[in-house]
């Protein structure tokens, strides 16, 4: 492995939390969808290459966006294992075919519809980084489509895509939409620099971190839908209850104080409140 593409690098590049978060979505995907917890046992291989597929393709995604954004990252994130200069981006080219064919062929493995969804995934996502980015908004709920759509994709798994899913799935995209806003007050001097339209460049971080808060929120209120409905039992009210809780206490931080440093410490505190909630999701039929 040359100095260019070591090992290190190109495990951060990938993000390995994010990516295995979304393998664990497609897990609670189809543990959602299918009647009972015996999917373990029904569908042991499919969930198995469903979790891969599923961390492969995030993880596409990540190094591709790395790519399209080098420029931008040398002034918001320089760290980073390209506009640091690290990594070579024939390496990152390299790295992203590798990942995306065997995404792809893991989804091809369990189905024509499963490889249906992660091609939609996928293309979304490079639709983001070549376009969408600098669209703000509706590139935020872009990016929320592809950290959502595992869900779906675990829901057809097991050939279900039902009410329940997709209320799961809207939970995830609204939280995630917050999130999104989150992020472009972190980056808000490179993206005013590069011109990508983000709602904190256009409007300032203020305005931005309460559109983020009405996300966060609406997010907070369609969680409960899940026990109104009797989709979900005591452990998942219990566990959701701290999400949310969580959420709606980082979200006003934001508010109360919409800098840069503050947002990026939301944006991870949020990030492993919603990895808590998909816990709660998996176990939401105990």
């Amino acid at each position: 492995m040359s100095e260019k593409c070591r090992v290190a690098d190109i495990i951060s590049i990938c993000r390995p939390v994010n990516s295995l978060m979304m393998g664990l979505a497609v897990v609670v995907g189809a543990t959602i969808a299918s009647p009972s917890y015996s999917i373990v046992v029904e569908y042991p291989i499919k969930l198995i290459l469903g979790f891969l597929a599923g961390s492969l393709l995030t993880a596409a995604s990540m190094v591709f966006n790395d790519i399209m954004d080098i420029e931008i990252d040398r002034i918001n994130a320089p760290h980073k294992p390209l506009s640091s200069g690290r990594m070579s981006p024939s390496c990152a080219w390299t790295l992203f075919a590798v990942l995306t064919t065997l995404g792809l062929l893991l989804s091809l493995l369990i189905g024509i519809v499963p490889l249906a969804i992660a091609l939609a995934s996928l293309l979304v996502a490079v639709a983001y980084s070549v376009r969408g980015k600098k669209t703000g908004l509706p590139g935020n709920m872009m990016v929320s489509f592809t950290v959502a759509i595992p869900i779906l994709f675990g829901g057809s798994i097991v050939g279900e895509l039902s009410g329940r899913l997709l209320a799961f799935y809207t939970i995830i995209f609204l939280a995630n939409t917050g999130r999104e806003i989150t992020k472009g007050i972190v980056d808000v001097i490179g993206d005013s620099a590069k011109n990508v339209l983000t709602l904190s460049v256009r409007y300032g971080s203020y305005k931005a971190a309460l559109v983020a808060l009405a996300f966060y929120a609406s997010a907070v209120v369609l969680s409960v839908i899940p026990v109104l409905m009797n989709w979900a039992g005591t452990l998942y009210a219990a566990l959701v209850s701290v999400v949310d809780a969580g959420i709606l206490y980082y979200a006003l931080v934001l508010v109360r104080d919409p800098r840069p440093q503050t947002a990026f410490l939301v944006k991870e505190k949020v990030r492993y409140l919603m990895l808590l909630g998909l816990v709660a999701f998996l176990l939401s039929r105990a």
